[in-house]
């Protein structure tokens, strides 16, 4: 099977629902292509990678904390109004190739950049209000569109793509 096989294939598996993502599960036409199985993205808040990515963004001033109900990491200091930035930190194990990486990816249905290097992968920062109370979808938008909301999404993404975890 060439390289190009392999992916439509995974393409086909994934369209017609085989694949259950990163968090498990597998179908018989992905565990019977060992080529396609791809590494499980972690995302265990306790996870020694991430808890060093996490402990970098502190340093830049991005104080991050875990919230377990949602499954998401969270700013502890509102950056727009009654806004918090929210997250999706994930690991790879450090033997994972990039194609690996990458195809795991493919199967999350969120927007995920890749940091090779650190084998992490992060999603799009998003918002979310602190409060429940008021969710007005016109506000969320404005909120989105806001400079400060703009500044630390591009701030968090260039933090994410230039991390470098330190070297044992």
């Amino acid at each position: 099977m060439t390289r190009l096989e392999g992916i439509l294939l995974l393409c086909l598996a994934a369209v017609a629902g085989c694949d259950r993502g990163p968090r498990g599960g597998s179908s018989d036409a992905i565990e019977s292509h060992p080529e396609l199985q791809a590494p499980v993205l972690d995302l265990d808040p306790k996870n020694p990678q991430i808890d060093r990515f996490v402990d970098d963004l502190a340093s830049l001033g991005y104080r991050l904390q875990f919230d377990a109900d949602r499954s998401e990491w969270r700013s502890t200091e509102p950056v727009v109004e009654a806004y918090v930035i929210r997250l999706s930190i994930g690991a790879f194990p450090p033997d994972s190739s990039l194609e690996e990486m990458q195809r795991s990816l493919m199967a999350i249905n969120l927007a995920y950049d890749l940091n090779p290097e650190a084998h992490l992968a992060m999603s799009e920062p998003g918002l979310v209000r602190l409060d429940s109370e008021g969710n007005n979808s016109r506000e969320l938008l404005e909120a989105l569109d806001s400079e400060p909301f703009r500044t630390a999404r591009d701030e968090l993404k260039q933090a994410f793509v230039g991390y470098r975890p330190a070297v044992p």
